[in-house]
């Protein structure tokens, strides 16, 4: 079964965006670099000016502005482009694939 990631009482809460984002993708990578993959929920924004993380949201999961529209696939090609960059290796959208909550999982 597929888990939402979620926040636990060693995860630092600080109302700071940026630290909260680079913090949630340092957890991210080690995951992935501990046990050859990692799953985690994108809250896909289409439609934006550049392809960029915009915040974590309370349940973990993490809001991605996509540079694309949502028609034909063309959000999700660059949402994975954008997760390929970040996580190199393969990622794959697991569920969401005509939705903008998507599971999402990188592998190395």
């Amino acid at each position: 079964m597929p888990r939402l990631r979620s926040g636990g009482a060693n995860k630092l809460t600080i109302d700071n965006g940026q630290l909260t984002i680079k913090l949630l993708l340092e957890d991210l990578h080690q995951e992935l670099a501990d046990t050859g993959s990692v799953q985690f929920y994108v809250r896909a924004v289409p439609n934006a000016p550049q392809t960029k993380v915009l915040e974590v949201m309370a349940d973990d999961s993490v809001k991605i502005a996509v540079a694309a529209q949502p028609e034909k696939g063309k959000a999700n090609v660059e949402l994975l482009k954008f997760l390929k960059k970040e996580f190199g290796g393969n990622v794959q959208i697991i569920s969401g694939q005509s939705a903008r909550i998507k599971l999402v999982k990188a592998i190395l």
